[in-house]
Parts: structure tokens; sequence; C-alpha cells
């Protein structure tokens, strides 16, 4: 839906598309190390998922006795929560504008989708990270890459399908996708 809503984007995703197919092999198929180039595209799905909001929060057991630098304790085996909206959010993590969609923010970071870190957790952190963020990411990729150079699509509506808000969660818009085969 963030690229239905955004179709001024939909340009300069199919050009880079097209440069990266050069790749691809007579059958059409793209080989593994081609995804390493979709920049853009990769810029992109990671501004999405970092402001969807599927993740609500983070639970972690506390292992032993804890008190923050703001006298503020939590006793062993208590749970608490990230709550990864706040992170997502914050202009020190995410730099100007962190709650509007810039699809290519991270373009010149080098910060990859998959790559997780402080200021990014759609897939978890640290050590318990989820293993399948690579094989996702890379499936959304080659998936992508396939449908923005055969097709256009809009909303609908021609505007900004906004997530619906319930609770902390974004939920997809419920509008509909234009979808048209597109013209060489």
């Amino acid at each position: 839906m963030d690229l239905a809503s955004r179709p001024q984007y939909m340009q300069e995703l199919y050009e880079e598309q097209l440069e990266v197919h050069k790749e691809a092999d007579e059958d059409g198929i793209l080989p593994f190390e081609a995804l390493n180039k979709m920049k853009k595209l990769d810029s992109f799905i990671r501004e999405s998922l970092r402001l969807t909001g599927h993740i609500v929060a983070l639970e972690h057991a506390v292992l032993k006795d804890h008190t923050f630098l703001n006298g503020l304790q939590v006793p062993k085996d208590r749970l608490v929560y990230v709550y990864v909206d706040d992170v997502n959010q914050d202009e020190s993590l995410q730099g100007p504008n962190p709650k509007s969609f810039e699809p290519f923010r991270h373009v010149d970071a080098n910060a990859l989708a998959s790559k997780i870190g402080k200021n990014y957790m759609p897939f978890g952190g640290g050590k318990h990270a989820c293993p399948g963020r690579y094989f996702a990411i890379n499936e959304i990729k080659f998936f992508m890459h396939n449908v923005i150079l055969k097709y256009n699509f809009r909303t609908a509506s021609g505007k900004v399908e906004e997530r619906r808000r319930v609770g902390p969660l974004a939920l997809p818009s419920s509008g509909a996708i234009i979808i048209e085969k597109r013209v060489k």
C-alpha cells in the first residue's frame, strides 16, 4: 500500500529495477547478487517496515535486579517492554521528520532492510532477532522487482492511504489498489 499510495516514486524504482534486470539470464532469472544493487527498493522496504508498527513492543525478562541512572528499580524476573514506535519516531535515532514517509531515507546510510539495530527493530533485536529476516527481505525484493517491472499501481482514491490505528497497532488500509499492466 505504501508504494500504491505514493506513485510518484514508481518511476525511480522502475528505472532501478530495469538496470538491475540487465543482470538476468536468458530466462529472466536474476542472480542472487543482484539483490544488493536494489538500493532504492531496499530503502523503500526499510522505511515501510519502520513505519508499519506491526511489532508493538519487545518483551524482555529482567535477569537480575537493576537500577537505572534515574533511580528507577526493576526487580529480577519482571517483564519489561520496549515500545518500538518510540524508537521509530525518535528524531535523534531516525533523523529529521521521523514521522513522515521518506522512501529513500536509508539509501546513503547503507542501512539494509534486514539490518537490525537500536534504531530499527521490525525483526526484534540482539541475539534474539528473527533469523528469517534475510529470507523475508530477499523474497520481498524479488517479488517487488517483478511487480514493478510489469505493473503500475496506485490507490483508487488517488491519495495516501493511511494505516488504520488500533491501539498501538497500525493495520493496513482497507482502500482499493488499481493495478495496470505497464506499457513499454
